[in-house]
C-alpha cells in the first residue's frame, strides 16, 4: 500500500484512487472507512509532466482554508511507477489482445479496466467516460443501483489517466463482485450524447452451452412459460432459450419482475411498486451459439411467488409477456 502524507495540515485526506488492486490513502483512514458523510473526496490527477495535482473539491466544505493541500509534499514516484509498469506491459504485448477494441483499446485484467489509446489527442481525453458494470447477481449492487441493474462507475481522464510518449492510458478498478457484462465509452456531459461505446460480455460460454444441452435433452422438463423465448425455471436461475433466433430477437430489452412471497423482502425503493425490477438486455445476460439464443439470469435470494417477464420497446410497450409461479 502506498502512503501519501499531508504536508502541513493535521487532517486525513481520503483519496479516491485505486491502482493495481491497492488502496492509495493518506493518514490512517482507507477510503472504505469513509462513507457519504465525508462529502466530496480529493481526486488526484496524474498529468503528462508526472506531477500530481488535486482538484478543487475539498473533503468537507466547512472550512476551505483549513483543508488547503500542498502538492509539493506528495511523493508521486509510486504512482508514476505503477502507470509506467502498466504502460510498458501494454506496449510489450504482455496483456495480449485487448478485451475489446474501440476508440480506446480496453483490457480487463487483475481487477482493473485499463484503457489504452496510442497517439491520443486532447479531444480523446476531454470527455467523460461512462463505465457500467452488470453483476451476475444483482443483489451485489449497492441499494441505490438495484433498480437500474448496473453499477455506474463513470470517470474523467484527469482522475484516472496518464500520458506517456504521446499515448494515453487510464486505469480504473472494477467491483469485487462477479461481472456478467460491461458497457463503456465516452459521452458529452450535459446532454448525455454518446461519442463511442462498447459492450463486453464476461460470461463463460461453457455455462450457456451446458444449459442448451440440458434443454435439448429434456433435463429441465417443459418450460415454465412460452413466449418469444421459452423460459425455464431452475432452483437458482431463469434460462431464456430460442432456437432458431435472429438479430431482432435480441435487440430489445427484457423486463423481469419478481413478486416476493413476503413483501418485506423487497428493497425499500420497490415497496410501493410491489415487485422487484430486474430488467436486462441480451448483451448483459445472453450469448448466441450457432442459431441458438440463450440468456441466463439469477433468481433473487428471497422466496418468489410470481414472475412476470417478456420484452419491450421503451416508450412503445411490450412485445410479448408471460407470467408464472416463482417456485417449483
Amino acid at each position: 500500500m502506498y502512503e501519501l502524507d499531508p504536508y502541513s495540515q493535521d487532517v486525513y485526506f481520503i483519496i479516491d484512487y485505486y491502482l493495481a488492486g491497492n488502496i492509495i490513502q493518506t493518514g490512517e483512514n482507507p477510503i472504505s472507512d469513509c462513507g457519504p458523510q465525508c462529502g466530496q473526496y480529493y481526486d488526484f490527477v496524474i498529468s503528462g509532466n508526472r506531477n500530481l495535482y488535486p482538484e478543487t473539491h475539498l473533503l468537507t466544505p466547512s472550512n476551505q482554508e483549513a483543508f488547503l493541500f500542498n502538492t509539493a509534499a506528495i511523493n508521486t514516484a509510486a504512482l508514476t511507477a505503477v502507470y509506467r509498469e502498466v504502460y510498458n506491459a501494454l506496449t510489450s504485448g504482455a496483456y495480449g489482445a485487448p478485451t475489446v477494441q474501440a476508440k480506446y483499446d480496453l483490457f480487463i485484467t487483475n481487477g482493473n479496466a485499463i484503457y489504452y489509446k496510442p497517439g491520443c489527442r486532447s479531444s480523446d481525453t476531454a470527455h467523460k467516460f461512462f463505465l457500467h458494470t452488470t453483476p451476475i447477481d444483482r443483489n451485489r449492487l449497492p441499494d441505490e443501483r438495484k433498480e437500474y441493474g448496473f453499477d455506474n462507475l463513470d470517470f474523467s481522464f484527469i482522475w484516472r489517466g496518464a500520458k506517456f510518449d504521446g499515448n494515453c492510458i487510464a486505469i480504473t478498478p472494477l467491483p469485487d463482485y462477479p461481472i456478467a457484462s460491461i458497457r463503456t465509452g465516452q459521452y458529452l456531459s450535459g446532454i448525455g450524447q454518446e461519442i463511442w461505446s462498447a459492450a463486453i460480455s464476461l460470461k463463460n460460454p461453457s455455462e450457456y452451452n451446458a444449459a442448451a444441452t440440458a434443454i435439448t435433452a429434456g433435463d429441465y422438463g417443459d418450460p415454465a412459460a412460452r413466449g418469444n423465448f421459452d423460459v425455464y425455471l431452475t432452483e437458482t436461475e431463469l434460462i431464456y432459450y430460442k432456437n432458431p433466433c435472429n438479430a431482432g430477437d435480441t435487440a430489445t430489452r427484457f423486463f423481469l419482475h419478481f413478486i416476493p412471497k413476503n413483501k418485506s423482502d423487497l428493497p425499500p425503493d420497490r415497496n410501493r411498486a410491489g415487485f422487484d425490477n430486474h430488467d436486462f438486455s441480451f448483451t448483459e445476460r445472453g450469448i448466441v451459439t450457432g442459431k441458438r439464443c440463450i440468456a441466463i439470469t439469477p433468481l433473487p435470494d428471497y422466496p418468489v411467488a410470481r414472475i412476470k417477464t417478456g420484452q419491450y420497446i421503451s416508450g412503445e410497450g411490450r412485445l410479448w409477456a408471460v407470467e408464472f409461479a416463482g417456485g417449483k
